[in-house]
């Protein structure tokens, strides 16, 4: 049985050490379809949602200051978004091209995110309201 320790450091396994000394990784490879120009939108997505985030904390009318019912949904969507960001980051980086073990932890954390950022958002906008 292995461990907790041994399984996160799996990936590990497929980065061997060429005659040189320095590390290749000699695991799969994922590629997006279409190339680096389809994560150009998403991207552009993630910022727009960003620039409105930013944008709705900065509402400043009489009812919205102080309230623990619009702090806590505003700072779920602020962490939400930062999650999401740092998911586009790691998407971005490998310029279409991704190592399967990032592939693998990207992947199926884009769209519950983003749910759950729009559920978030949801919830903000009904507590200031």
């Amino acid at each position: 049985m292995t461990t907790r320790k041994q399984r996160h450091k799996a990936y590990l396994d497929q980065h061997v050490k060429d005659e040189n000394g320095a590390y290749r990784y000699v695991g799969e490879w994922y590629r997006l379809q279409g190339g680096q120009a389809r994560l150009y939108p998403f991207l552009g997505l993630v910022l727009l949602t960003g620039a409105a985030v930013v944008a709705s904390g900065c509402i400043t009318a009489a009812g919205l200051k102080n309230t623990w019912y619009v702090i806590f949904p505003y700072i779920i969507e602020v962490s939400l978004l930062f999650a999401l960001a740092w998911q586009a980051v790691r998407l971005a980086v490998g310029r279409g091209s991704l190592k399967a073990f990032v592939f693998e932890e990207v992947s199926p954390r884009v769209r519950p995110l983003c749910g759950g950022l729009a559920l978030a958002a949801a919830v903000s906008t009904v507590c200031a309201g």
